[in-house]
């Protein structure tokens, strides 16, 4: 039995609480296909939730993304310090490329949390805003020198 026919065996199991013929569709078509669509699908769910982390902390809800942005931060600090090691991940469908640019993201969020607390959450968007340019980049580096 081929992949393909496996892949689409084990997406017709569990895509039946869908209630729309194209759904289902789009559902097989992407579990059979699940290393084109899922690095770019998770890259584009990571941006979104990025800009709208920035979003919210530019306006008078800044406190409320501390929530998120301090938890982040410690995580990505262990990881820069090597406490907690993270090299392959399910995002990454392997090994993750952007292991070294956590440093850059973890500077950047840290000036952002220090923006909120000292009051300045305009400052802070920007700074957010800077790190989704920064990650988009490096994505779009990484594909175009993956693929020649």
């Amino acid at each position: 039995m081929t992949n393909v026919l496996k892949a689409h065996r084990s997406a017709k199991l569990s895509y039946r609480g869908f209630k729309s013929d194209i759904f289902r569709v789009v559902f097989v078509v992407i579990v059979i296909n699940k290393d084109m669509f899922f690095p770019p699908l998770t890259f584009c769910v990571c941006t979104f939730v990025r800009s709208l982390l920035a979003y919210i902390a530019s306006g008078e809800y800044a406190y409320y993304t501390l929530l998120i942005l301090v938890p982040v931060s410690i995580a990505w600090l262990l990881m820069v310090l090597g406490v907690v090691v993270r090299d392959t991940g399910m995002e990454a469908m392997g090994k993750i490329w952007w292991k070294d640019n956590r440093k850059y993201h973890l500077l950047l969020y840290v000036l952002a949390i220090w923006c909120i607390y000292n009051e300045m959450p305009e400052m802070a968007g920007y700074l957010l805003y800077a790190d989704v340019l920064y990650g988009g980049y490096m994505q779009m580096n990484y594909r175009l020198t993956m693929q020649s």
